[in-house]
């Protein structure tokens, strides 16, 4: 398959298509960081990311983040609680974040959700 793709699009091809790649994740992270600046600077705290497509995000004062996906969720945004990546333990403080396949336009109101759902959260336990 990686054959078949060369022939086709050629080295210059490839590089041509990773450097859009770099400047669309790069968008995408500045978008979503920019969110998470505005909506959750007080809840929680986050690197941004020099790589990839995800940010991890600590929730302040949580040691379990399962139910905040579970009330982002129903607050119609999706997140994954860091336990799903866990290796060692249950819980964990840490949420994350995909930038790679969300409309930028849904971005600051998805991250308003979640600060909403992290609200609830803190304000019940």
């Amino acid at each position: 398959m990686a054959v078949g793709y060369f022939e086709h699009v050629g080295y210059d091809g490839f590089i041509k298509h990773a450097e859009g790649l770099v400047k669309y994740y790069q968008a995408q992270r500045d978008v979503t960081t920019a969110a998470l600046d505005k909506y959750m600077g007080d809840l929680a705290t986050w690197i941004v990311p020099q790589a990839g497509m995800f940010v991890w995000v600590k929730i302040n004062d949580c040691t379990d983040t399962s139910p905040i996906a579970k009330l982002a969720i129903d607050n119609g945004v999706m997140v994954l609680p860091g336990e799903a990546f866990v290796t060692k333990g249950t819980h964990s403080q840490h949420i994350r974040i995909a930038f790679s396949l969300i409309e930028k336009e849904q971005v600051d109101e998805a991250i308003r959700r979640l600060a909403a759902a992290v609200r609830v959260f803190k304000e019940n336990n």
